[in-house]
């Protein structure tokens, strides 16, 4: 017994502390979790518009497309603003938009925690001319 806990202690730490040193990855890996179809796209959250464009995903400024069937994956630059990460960006799972207000998931953002994914309802109105959208294949 003594030995589990000790490697479920170490596991813990290593989990821990993989997670602080790269600050992109707990949204990479919720949408990566949450959308099998972006299992491709490589990189930090900052990365994923051109990999995605290299992999033959459409990317744009629109939402239009997006819905609870069909999401799409919403990255936003370092530069976009508050809340966002000044090197690595973010991304999220962009399930529609009604007006101002935009149904999403996250990890490590807006919803979600550091080690949980959640979806809510974002109170801030994302600036699509700032952020890209990702859509899956046809």
């Amino acid at each position: 017994m003594g030995k589990a806990v000790t490697l479920l202690i170490a596991v813990l730490v290593f989990c821990v502390t993989a997670t602080a040193a790269r600050a992109d990855s707990g949204c990479v890996q919720g949408v990566h979790a949450t959308l099998s179809w972006t299992s491709t796209i490589k990189g930090n959250a900052v990365d994923w518009p051109a990999a995605a464009r290299k992999l033959g995903f459409t990317v744009d400024h629109s939402s239009g497309a997006c819905t609870s069937s069909k999401p799409c994956v919403v990255a936003y630059p370092p530069s976009y603003g508050s809340g966002i990460d000044k090197t690595y960006g973010h991304v999220a799972v962009l399930y529609s938009c009604s007006g101002s207000s935009c149904m999403i998931g996250d990890q490590n953002g807006i919803c979600g925690t550091a080690t949980t994914f959640k979806k809510c309802s974002s109170a801030k109105t994302i600036n699509f001319s700032s952020a890209s959208v990702i859509h899956p294949k046809s």
